[in-house]
């Protein structure tokens, strides 16, 4: 199991909620990255804070989230990209 640093934590929450405070309705955000959604979905959902009351499926940041696999190839042993495509609602 992946267990960031607490400043990690913090400055990927930061990161999302400026984006969500500029991002307009119905506009989206692509981040691209080797992190796995298994790792990273629930820092860019805002699901990762307990206290938080964010409901099944729900976003702290207001976006839905869609995970995109890129290139490689498990024959060739490259690695895959993942796109994150979040789209404020």
């Amino acid at each position: 199991m992946w267990n960031p640093e607490k400043s990690v934590i913090d400055s990927c929450r930061k990161m999302c909620a400026g984006i969500s405070r500029i991002l307009q309705s119905e506009g989206h955000h692509i981040h691209i990255s080797f992190a796995q959604p298994h790792f990273r979905k629930k820092y860019l959902l805002g699901q990762h804070i307990p206290s938080k009351d964010v409901s099944v499926g729900g976003c702290e940041f207001q976006w839905s989230l869609d995970v995109e696999k890129l290139g490689g190839d498990d024959a060739s042993g490259c690695f895959h990209h993942f796109m994150y495509i979040m789209k404020r609602r």
